[in-house]
C-alpha cells in the first residue's frame, strides 16, 4: 500500500505541477499574442500534433510495453524509439511541407512560416514524451513525473524570452515549446543513461516487426483519443475566424486541465484491473465515484470563478471564453467520470469498446459543431463538444454495466466503504509523509479491494 501511494502522490505532485507551469505559459501567451495570435498558435500546434499522430503508427506504445514487460531492455526500446521515430519525424515533416501548400481555409489562419516552424515541434513533442514513458516502463516515477515538469518549466521561460522580451510573437510561441520538448528530450536520455545503463544498439527486424504489431492494435483508439479533444479547433480553423479560434482554444485549457485527475486515478487501478480476472469492477466504479466527486467540485469551482479568473490570467480580451467554459464544464465532467470504464476496459483487454465509444463521440462533435456553430457560434462550439463527451461517456458506462455486470444506480449510490477507502488512502499517505515512519519489513499485508490496494506491477497500455 505505501510503495501505491508513494507513486499516486509523485504522479499526482507532478502532473499538479505541469498543470500550473502549463497555466503560467498559456496566460503568458494569451497576454502577449492576444486571440488572433493564440488561434493562430493554436492551429499550428493542431497541425503538429496530427502530423505525428499519423506519421508514427503507434509503435512507441509497442517500445513503451515490452520494456515494461521485461521483453526489451531499455537500450533495445530507446535504441528503436529513436530510430523509428526518427523515420516518423522525417514522413511527418515531408507530409506537412505538402500539405502546407494545400489551398484549405486551415492553412489561413497562419503565416506559411509559423507553420514550416511547427514541423520542429513534432520531434521535440514525440521524443520527450516517449522518452518519458521509458522511465515510467521502468517503474521510475520519479523521473517519469519530473520530465514534463522540466519541459514545462523551460517551455515558461523561453516563451518569457522570445514571445514576451524579443517579440517573436507565433513562431517564437513555437520555438517555446520545441525549447521544452529538446531540453527534456536530452536530459531524458542523460539520466537513462546513468539510472537504466542506457545503451544505443542496433535495429533489429524481429523487434521492430514486434513493435510495430502492438502499436497497431492501439492505433485507431489513440488517433480517436487525441481527436477528440482537437476536433473542434480543427473545424474552427476552416469556419471561424483566427479570434474565434483564439477564444475557442483558450475556453479549453481550464477544462481540459481538471483531466488531470481522472488520469491519475485510472493509472493507479489500470495494474489492478490488469491482474485481476474479472477486473474488479466494484473497484472501477467506487474510483468513478470518486472522480466524478473531485472532478465535478473543481469543475464546478472553476466555472463559477471564470468570470474573475480569465481577465485576470488570459486579459481581458478572452472574456467571451468564459460562457464556453460553462457549457464546456458539463462534457468535462462527464469525460472524466468515463475515465475509469476506460480504464477497465484496457485493463481487461477491451480496447475496442473505448475506440467505439470515442469514434462515435468524435463524429458527434463533428456534426454539432457543422450544425450549431453556424447557428449559435462559438456557443454552439461550445455545446458540441460536451455532446460529443456526453454520447462516448454513455457508450463507455453502459457496456461497462453491461459486461460488469452492475446496474446504473450502481454509480451514484455512495456506500459505507466509499468513505473507509478514503480515509485508508489518507491515513497511508500520511505514514508515507511522516518523518517517523517505520518501513514495513515484511510488505506483504493484503489490503481490501480499493484504490490503495497493491498488486502486480503491471504497465499501463498506451
Amino acid at each position: 500500500m505505501a510503495s501505491g501511494v508513494r507513486d499516486s502522490l509523485i504522479t499526482f505532485a507532478g502532473k499538479l505541477t505541469v498543470m500550473l507551469l502549463a497555466l503560467a505559459t498559456q496566460s503568458a501567451l494569451a497576454w502577449f499574442l492576444g486571440p488572433a495570435g493564440r488561434g493562430s498558435y493554436a492551429v499550428c500546434m493542431v497541425l503538429a500534433m496530427i502530423l505525428a499522430l499519423v506519421c508514427m503508427f503507434g509503435f512507441e506504445g509497442g517500445c513503451f510495453y515490452y520494456v515494461a514487460a521485461g521483453k526489451l531492455s531499455v537500450s533495445e526500446g530507446v535504441s528503436h524509439l529513436l530510430s523509428l521515430g526518427g523515420l516518423g519525424c522525417l514522413l511527418a515533416a515531408a507530409v506537412g511541407m505538402a500539405v502546407i501548400r494545400l489551398p484549405l481555409e486551415f492553412f489561413s489562419k497562419a503565416s506559411p512560416e509559423s507553420f514550416h516552424v511547427a514541423l520542429l515541434v513534432i520531434p521535440a513533442a514525440f521524443f520527450s514524451l516517449n522518452l518519458g514513458m521509458i522511465f515510467l516502463a521502468r517503474q521510475d516515477f520519479l523521473w517519469y513525473a519530473g520530465m514534463p515538469v522540466l519541459q514545462s518549466f523551460c517551455q515558461l521561460i523561453a516563451a518569457l524570452v522570445l514571445v514576451g522580451l524579443l517579440k517573436w510573437g507565433v513562431n517564437g510561441a513555437l520555438l517555446s515549446y520545441v525549447a521544452g520538448g529538446a531540453t527534456a528530450t536530452l536530459v531524458a536520455l542523460v539520466m537513462l543513461r546513468l539510472r537504466h545503463g542506457l545503451r544505443l544498439t542496433g535495429v533489429s527486424w524481429e523487434v521492430t516487426r514486434k513493435v510495430l504489431s502492438y502499436g497497431f492494435r492501439y492505433y485507431f483508439s489513440k488517433i480517436s483519443n487525441i481527436m477528440n479533444v482537437q476536433i473542434g479547433t480543427i473545424i474552427l480553423a476552416m469556419l471561424a475566424s483566427r479570434d474565434e479560434v483564439g477564444l475557442f482554444s483558450m475556453a479549453m485549457v481550464l477544462p481540459v486541465r481538471v483531466l488531470a485527475i481522472p488520469e491519475t486515478i485510472g493509472a493507479v487501478i489500470l495494474p489492478r484491473v490488469a491482474a485481476d480476472a474479472a477486473g474488479r469492477p466494484k473497484l472501477v466504479m467506487q474510483c468513478a465515484r470518486l472522480t466524478g466527486v473531485v472532478s465535478g467540485v473543481v469543475l464546478l469551482v472553476g466555472a463559477v470563478l471564470a468570470k474573475w479568473l480569465v481577465p485576470v490570467l488570459f486579459s481581458p480580451r478572452f472574456i467571451p471564453s468564459v460562457a464556453i467554459i460553462w457549457l464546456l464544464a458539463p462534457g468535462f465532467w462527464l469525460r472524466s467520470i468515463a475515465k475509469m470504464p476506460h480504464a477497465y476496459f484496457v485493463g481487461s483487454n477491451r480496447p475496442g469498446v473505448s475506440s467505439i465509444a470515442v469514434a462515435v463521440g468524435v463524429v458527434t462533435n463533428m456534426a454539432g459543431m457543422l450544425l450549431l456553430y453556424p447557428v449559435l457560434g462559438l456557443l454552439g462550439a461550445g455545446v458540441a463538444t460536451s455532446l460529443g463527451y456526453l454520447v462516448s461517456s454513455l457508450i463507455l458506462t453502459g457496456y461497462f454495466w453491461r459486461i460488469a455486470g452492475l446496474g446504473p444506480w450502481e454509480l451514484g449510490r455512495f456506500r459505507k466503504d466509499d468513505l473507509a477507502a478514503f480515509r485508508q488512502f489518507w491515513a497511508g499517505l500520511r505514514r508515507r509523509l511522516s518523518p517517523q515512519r517505520q518501513a514495513d519489513p515484511q510488505g506483504q499485508t493484503q489490503q481490501p479491494d480499493t484504490l490503495t490496494q497493491g498488486g502486480p506491477e503491471e504497465p499501463p497500455l498506451p
